[in-house]
């Protein structure tokens, strides 16, 4: 078979694939990531098919990204399109009271003011069972489902913040702050969440007086990247920590700082 003078070879696309993208800088690899995810989201398979499309897919979105990355307009341009492609997750696979469960995650970006000491960052949450509202540098997660009376008798709310504190500093004043409020149990340990270091355990009751509606709260603690802390609240009753208390934590373990 006779080869179109205008088709390369596989060696020779390769190549040039290669000088194109290793000619300029880059952007992080999870920019490079999402944005070919997003062609591939886009694309029509069933036209394009076998290793040939896959290839010029990949140059594609390499010829995106170096766009983006040839001036510092071109990067800031990359970094807002990053954030703003922060894509969904369909049937993400969560383990609730022992049996896995699919959830629809929505992506959620929050951003500051430059020069701030706080990171701009992405979050997962479940929207068919939680609400989010923004309280200046807060987001607040609470039931969709939930009346105010409910809030009052036994609440149930997540809380997302940053502080310019480093992490120590950080986990002392929340400590100082939770032993404030008078807890029956407060212990400091390692973080159960992969992203976050730390963690506060607070509660109101004892084990021998367990108290089905009694409150609980735990604190995590992470550096953001820019010698600041994220601290997660959750505040929940005794009797949801395998139901609320678990969803909230898993969307908390999906914070995504951007970077610069």
């Amino acid at each position: 078979m006779t080869k179109n003078n205008n088709e390369f070879s596989d060696r020779e696309f390769d190549e040039l694939l290669l000088k194109t993208c290793s000619s300029y800088p880059m952007p992080s690899q999870s920019r490079i990531d999402h944005v070919w995810e997003k062609i591939l989201k886009n694309a029509e398979p069933a036209k394009h098919t076998g290793r040939k499309y896959i290839k010029y897919a990949a140059a594609a979105a390499c010829l995106v990204v170096v766009v983006f990355a040839v001036s510092p307009a071109g990067r800031a341009s990359a970094n807002a399109l990053y954030r703003h492609i922060f894509p969904d997750r369909d049937n993400a696979v969560i383990t609730m009271e022992g049996s896995s469960e699919k959830v629809n995650y929505s992506g959620e970006v929050v951003e500051f003011q430059p020069n701030s000491g706080l990171a701009d960052y992405g979050v997962y949450i479940d929207k068919n069972m939680y609400s989010v509202e923004k309280d200046k540098d807060t987001l607040i997660v609470t039931p969709v489902d939930y009346t105010e009376q409910d809030m009052k008798d036994t609440p149930v709310y997540m809380t997302i913040t940053q502080t310019t504190l480093d992490k120590a500093s950080s986990l002392a004043s929340e400590l100082d702050k939770i032993k404030a409020k008078d807890p029956v149990v407060c212990e400091t340990g390692e973080s159960d969440l992969t992203r976050f270091s730390n963690k506060i355990h607070a509660q109101w009751f004892d084990a021998d007086n367990y108290q089905w509606d009694g409150d609980v709260e735990s604190i995590y603690i992470a550096d953001n990247g820019k010698g600041g802390s994220f601290i997660v609240t959750i505040h929940y009753f005794a009797d949801c920590e395998e139901g609320h208390a678990s969803r909230m934590a898993d969307m908390a373990n999906s914070i995504t700082v951007f970077e610069d």
